[in-house]
């Protein structure tokens, strides 16, 4: 679902249509009025993407902890430059607010994009940084726990395929985020003391 969330409205329709539901690719372009050959690739696409999402190898632990720090680190001193080169060029950014998605700016997508967004973040903060807790992974991928403005506790969490950073995750102060936050610090100690 978060490999198809990244793709465009066509494209998820496409591949849900044509690979998940079987419908013909000419009945998929009458319905969502394009050219076969233009559906064809746009469910090449997807299913790309799809298939990358489900069988790429993220980034061992040690080298996310690494890129989680250094991209916090970025963040927080406002190196626009820092971030582009951490970033893929079609990097997405996701943020979630109190459990609600925000619906402005909301789904982010593209370097320049998110890079303006996150240069953005670092002016509205300059005056009260981040506060870095501790590098935390989070449903298999690398991130950190912060204090934002406003004592505000935030997990990032940082989707890494083949070097660059291609998805980023940032939480707000919900109850299952806080939970599972709970919980995996607690597996962490355990497997810790064992």
């Amino acid at each position: 679902m978060l490999a198809l969330e990244q793709r465009s409205a066509l494209e998820r329709t496409t591949f849900l249509l044509h690979d998940v539901f079987g419908v013909p690719v000419e009945e998929v372009a009458a319905t969502i009025h394009r050219d076969p050959a233009e559906v064809h690739e746009l469910a090449s696409r997807a299913r790309r993407q799809v298939r990358r999402a489900h069988s790429h190898d993220q980034a061992g632990r040690e080298d996310g902890d690494r890129i989680a720090r250094a991209f916090f680190a970025a963040s927080t001193a406002g190196d626009l430059e820092s971030l582009r080169s951490m970033l893929a060029f079609d990097v997405t950014m996701t943020m979630d607010v109190g459990g609600e998605p925000l619906s402005s700016p909301g789904l982010m997508a593209g370097l320049d994009r998110v890079v303006s967004l996150l240069g953005e973040f670092y002016r509205q903060s300059a005056d009260h940084p981040s506060i870095f807790i501790r590098p935390i992974w989070f449903e298999g991928r690398p991130g950190y726990l912060s204090v934002e403005r406003d004592d505000i506790l935030q997990a990032t969490m940082l989707e890494i395929l083949d070097g660059p950073i291609t998805a980023i995750y940032m939480t707000e102060n919900t109850d299952e985020f806080a939970n599972n936050v709970k919980m995996t610090w607690e597996d962490e100690c355990s497997n810790t003391l064992h």
